[in-house]
């Protein structure tokens, strides 16, 4: 093998003269303050919580120092420090799909492990053995979406009832629950993500979804792709004619389970029929309805795909309707915050989208490329207030602090309960509607 070369000039490496080699090198890199705070940051966010105070931080960066560099010692800090017991880090770490998936079959004692749970990882947003980007995944809050979210509970309905003839890897998890414990399936509108989802309906959210049923005729069949938990379906039901008919269908069903059961509670299961099924490829006959829409689904399938299957299923002369979040433009809020800090909250991107998915304003490009008529488009904010959304409120509040500096992020919360506590508490988020006829 060639030999590595090397020097012995003088070298001069972080305001440091030397002839370093890269022992030296790293040793420089080591003692640098910043990496102490780097390193320890990194494994109390793994460990406890994130955005942790600078205080703590800079005991753990002593810790590392003063101990010439000792990992156990961090460790041992962070693991008996007053943080790890604390209330802020109950239900703070947010598992891997991959310690999720595996952890679930392992402590089940499942044998037989088919080759779909890849799937279901890839699903959750971890793509086995091949990363974003060498960094890896960013872990915590970043695993949790409107689309990972509903695969966790899936997941966890799968593994309660097993019902997964063509999966038989998960019939033998229900096998395994049965032979070992007293199964108890818990829902409703007050458990994991269904209070959401409901509150959504009880805000702006319904000036948002009413201008794309307003139009509706007595008689009209309406078709909602992707329900949810039946909050809009069942608004719908109320809003339009008695003679007007509402399907709806979900991928989900988990959730199709929870809207059957909250439509039968409001006495509404006359009104709504709700389906399992793929917005991506309906099973339901071309030109069957007259008014079909989508709120807020687009963002995590094949945008394209989506709309031309609510297209095909709409008969000439009805209509189509489709609500995105609007990741493109910034929400609206104004709150008593230093300037910088109002700019970088403002700045924290929203939710996102599936790499095929639709958030933006490119809704409009694909209705008019789609051949719909008569096109109505536009932004539109959905106002909200602290005291008529507080889950809601606690949900944008969590996602824009997450994505700030730690200090950024303690001014905004502060200031939103400032806020709150006065009643002035209003902020708006933006959206991209769009409605057309079909020839």
């Amino acid at each position: 093998m060639r030999p590595i070369s090397t020097t012995t000039a003088k070298k001069l490496f972080r305001g440091q003269t030397g002839n370093f080699n890269a022992d030296d090198i790293l040793g420089i890199l080591v003692r640098n303050p910043a990496t102490a705070r780097f390193i320890t940051t990194k494994l109390f966010t793994y460990y406890v919580y994130e955005n942790p105070d600078p205080s703590t931080i800079d005991r753990l960066a002593n810790t590392f120092t003063s101990t010439n560099f000792d990992i156990r010692s961090v460790l041992r800090d962070i693991f008996t420090g007053p943080e790890f017991l604390s209330s802020q880090a109950f239900h703070a770490q947010i598992k891997q799909p991959v310690h999720l998936v595996v952890g679930s079959l392992k402590s089940l004692n499942v044998q037989n492990i088919g080759p779909d749970v890849t799937q279901v990882l890839r699903r959750m947003g971890q793509d086995l053995l091949n990363p974003p980007d060498v960094s890896g995944w960013k872990g915590g809050s970043a695993w949790i979406n409107s689309t990972t979210l509903f695969e966790r509970f899936n997941w966890g309905n799968r593994l309660a009832d097993g019902r997964e003839p063509a999966k038989p890897y998960f019939a033998d998890v229900g096998g395994q629950l049965a032979r070992h414990y007293t199964t108890i399936v818990v829902g409703g509108a007050f458990i994991g993500m269904v209070p959401t989802l409901e509150n959504r309906m009880r805000g702006g959210y319904q000036t948002v979804v009413r201008n794309l049923v307003e139009a509706a005729q007595p008689g009209e069949r309406v078709l909602e792709a992707g329900y949810r938990s039946g909050a809009v379906a069942r608004w719908l039901a109320r809003f339009t004619s008695q003679d007007t008919p509402v399907t709806a269908v979900d991928v989900n069903a988990y959730l199709l389970r929870e809207a059957k059961n909250l439509t039968r509670a409001q006495g509404l299961e006359d009104r709504i029929t709700f389906q399992e099924g793929d917005a991506e490829a309906l099973l339901l006959p071309d030109a069957t309805f007259d008014v079909t829409i989508s709120v807020t689904v687009m963002e995590e399938v094949n945008a394209d795909r989506m709309l031309a299957e609510l297209i095909r299923v709409t008969r000439p002369g009805g209509r189509v309707g489709v609500v995105v979040r609007a990741t493109d433009m910034q929400p609206w809020f104004k709150l008593d915050l230093p300037e910088a800090t109002q700019r970088a909250a403002e700045a924290v991107p929203g939710a996102g989208a599936g790499e095929d998915g639709c958030a933006d304003a490119s809704l409009y490009r694909r209705f008019a490329e789609a051949g719909l008529r008569d096109l109505v488009m536009g932004p539109q904010y959905r106002s909200e207030t602290a005291e008529r959304s507080p889950e809601r409120l606690r949900l944008w509040v969590g996602r824009i602090a997450q994505g700030l500096p730690a200090d950024h992020a303690r001014e905004f919360r502060d200031a939103v309960k400032r806020a709150s506590a006065a009643g002035s508490m209003v902020w708006a988020e933006p959206y991209h509607c769009a409605v057309g006829t079909k020839h």
